[in-house]
């Protein structure tokens, strides 16, 4: 007998903010910096094709694939001093489901993140603490341990790094695949060094360049947005937030029924325009995104005559252990952890930033 299928579907948040780029308060540089998991960032501009210089942003990403790697390997005292505690430190587990897989995370911080099965956390023996995502009355499934690799106390010799290396060599070995990125303090230092240190340590890496792509959307009807003409209040801005993602999926929405009797409409008022539309998918660090919403808030303050405003959208891996900074991040029905600026020429933002029900958000 099949199972039944749910009856309801993925419930999920979805928070509004208004502020200025120019406010002595703005978090955006750190609201973007502690979303460490990047799988991809778009851009939408009203009227015109997207710039060269925007879209070369994405280039010359350096992101490897490091093949079977022994989660042990992270930490040893060699790679911790020569990597974890000279740069920012982005690496992911490749390939594993976060609801019924074990995942890690190694954060800039140097904080190692094992989402962990009951099984392999029971097998593994380090002290972590059940999901924050646990049913009521019900026994976890999945466990976190955080492990400081930059801590004065974890090195070879002291109790807390013997502990961790003899439950990670002797009692079990995982491997996984990662995907990393490795941002160095010094930027008279490549950041393929870490390459190089893998390799020369006899492991398959495989460089990770960022897909691009851009198009054109014609004459398509577009919302005349204004930061004067939403409120935090009520749900207007929902709509909003609803077309830019509908656009960003190249859906064509002019109110006429289809094959599937969509009939949404943009909000009102919306006047016909040409969109660009530029996508990179990758393995992309903050630095880049950072990078990215730079150069398109200097565009639309330039051109404000024909870019009324622009759209940066971001969107984390779904099988992250972590979504901002060491929040836990999870996976149930949908594991989207997601933002998006809206930049007006006179830099002020709104900010759209989704979370699914199993995510702790920002």
């Amino acid at each position: 007998m099949s199972a039944p299928f749910p009856n309801a579907s993925p419930s999920g948040k979805l928070v509004f903010e208004k502020s200025s780029f120019l406010h002595k308060n703005s978090r955006h540089k750190k609201f973007i910096s502690e979303h460490y998991f990047n799988a991809s960032v778009s851009i939408l501009l009203p009227g015109e094709v997207i710039p060269p210089n925007i879209s070369s942003q994405l280039d010359n990403e350096e992101a490897y694939l490091v093949h079977r790697l022994p989660l042990i390997r992270l930490i040893d005292k060699e790679f911790i001093e020569a990597f974890v505690k000279k740069g920012c430190m982005y690496f992911l587990s490749h390939g594993s489901h976060l609801d019924v897989h074990d995942c890690v995370a190694l954060l800039p911080s140097g904080t190692l993140v094992l989402n962990l099965t009951k099984d392999t956390y029971e097998q593994l023996g380090l002290e972590g603490k059940p999901s924050v995502f646990t049913p009521r009355h019900q026994k976890p499934n999945k466990y976190v341990v955080h492990i400081d690799l930059t801590a004065d106390c974890f090195m070879p010799g002291r109790k807390n790094y013997n502990r961790v290396w003899w439950c990670l060599k002797d009692r079990l070995n995982l491997v996984f695949d990662f995907l990393i990125r490795w941002v160095p303090d010094d930027n008279n230092i490549c950041p393929s060094s870490v390459q190089q240190y893998f390799e020369n340590n006899g492991y398959d890496v495989t460089q990770v360049g960022v897909k691009q792509k851009s198009s054109l959307l014609k004459n398509r009807l577009t919302p005349e947005l204004s930061d004067s003409n939403v409120k935090t209040t009520d749900d207007s801005y929902k709509t909003t937030y609803d077309w830019l993602g509908a656009v960003s999926c190249a859906v064509k929405l002019d109110g006429a029924a289809d094959d599937f009797l969509n009939t949404y409409r943009p909000p009102d008022p919306s006047t016909p325009h040409d969109i660009g539309h530029h996508q990179g998918t990758g393995f992309i660090s903050p630095d880049v995104i950072n990078r990215v919403l730079d150069t398109v808030r200097s565009h639309v303050e330039k051109n404000s005559n024909k870019t009324p405003w622009a759209a940066v959208t971001v969107h984390g891996f779904a099988d992250s252990p972590v979504s901002w900074s060491q929040r836990e991040h999870g996976f149930y029905l949908g594991g989207d952890n997601l933002y998006t600026y809206v930049i007006f020429p006179d830099q002020q933002y709104w900010l759209f930033s989704a979370f699914s029900t199993y995510d702790e958000g920002y």
